[in-house]
């Protein structure tokens, strides 16, 4: 509603009709909206509604922008372009305040959840707190031809085999997609891989596998 309405100043009843001509059945009262006026410091209810009203300008920005790149594809254009869209994304970055009430209520609600950790390998598993989960940055550390790459390909395979709807980029400077995908169906067929070098050497029974 604030969307739609010009200048800076609004009474709550301008509001108000507003939400009113939006969602006639979900407006609640005006009552109701002075109520979250009065609470709107506590709440951080007007940096919100802020945010809502940066985005819309931004989207209209983006929208006219984008626009302007495809037919001129200049160099100011896209200046301008990525410009806007590094503000989009400020804009929507929400930093935490610290609050351990509002962390605290987070992990209640987490009880009730169904774990979204990723199996692999158990002992692995037992070591990382009961497998794999978002948020982490897990460093494997070795001298060189330690087996590191190896190791973190048969995690990959793990992930694959052990979860559902998995995705997994795997970034290698040691080994190219050949070889990649070579020690992928090695693991799979249970072929040894240097049965792929000659593919020749392949028995029937391996290349049906």
């Amino acid at each position: 509603a604030l969307t739609r309405l010009r200048g800076m100043n609004y009474t709550t009843e301008q509001v108000y009709r507003g939400m009113r001509s939006i969602d006639l059945f979900s407006a609640g009262t005006v009552d109701d909206l002075e109520t979250l006026k009065g609470l709107a410091p506590q709440l951080g209810i007007e940096r919100e509604l802020a945010r809502q009203i940066h985005n819309a300008y931004l989207d209209r920005k983006l929208h006219t922008a984008s626009t302007d790149y495809a037919q001129t594809l200049s160099k100011t254009d896209g200046d301008k372009l990525q410009r806007l869209l590094e503000e989009k994304r400020e804009v929507n970055h929400i930093k935490s305040d610290g609050r351990l009430d509002v962390a605290f209520a987070e992990f209640c609600d987490s009880l009730d959840r169904p774990s979204n950790a990723m199996t692999t390998y158990k002992p692995l598993d037992d070591f990382l707190g009961g497998g794999i989960t978002g948020g982490k940055l897990i460093v494997l550390a070795g001298r060189p031809a330690a087996g590191k790459t190896a190791f973190a390909l048969n995690i990959m395979y793990e992930l694959f085999t052990k979860n559902d709807d998995v995705a997994c980029d795997f970034f290698t400077f040691e080994m190219g997609q050949n070889e990649l995908m070579t020690r992928l169906v090695s693991k799979v067929t249970n072929i040894n891989s240097l049965l792929f070098v000659g593919k020749d050497k392949l028995s029937p029974d391996n290349k049906v596998k």
